[in-house]
């Protein structure tokens, strides 16, 4: 998990970032993106590197606790959540059928 304060992506010594992003930071305002298991590890920087490009995030997994944590830092950076967080326990096809319910309900 992200410690408090940290951006995301890669850092220098110094806490810069490494190298910047080659796409316009807004090339994906106006999308939504629902990233799985985007509470924690690739999923949360997933998320995190979305949300900066201008999508607006709802993210999904097993562990309620860690959704939470990931919404306050997610927020906490400015990022636009769509959902405030799911738990999407279960089966794969219940996941799948989940995903597609949220969509519908949320995104139209």
């Amino acid at each position: 998990m992200r410690k408090e304060g940290e951006t995301g992506g890669f850092m220098d010594g110094e806490g810069r970032p490494a190298m910047e992003s080659p796409f316009k930071a807004d090339i994906l305002k106006g999308k939504v993106a629902l990233v799985t298991g985007g509470g924690s590890g690739i999923g949360l920087e997933i998320s995190t590197q979305l949300g900066k490009h201008g999508a607006a995030v709802a993210i999904m997994g097993r562990r309620l606790k860690v959704l939470d944590d990931a919404i306050a830092v997610l927020q906490s950076l400015g990022i636009r959540m769509k959902i405030s967080g799911y738990y999407g326990g279960g089966s794969g096809f219940t996941v799948g059928t989940q995903k597609n319910s949220i969509c519908r309900l949320n995104y139209g």
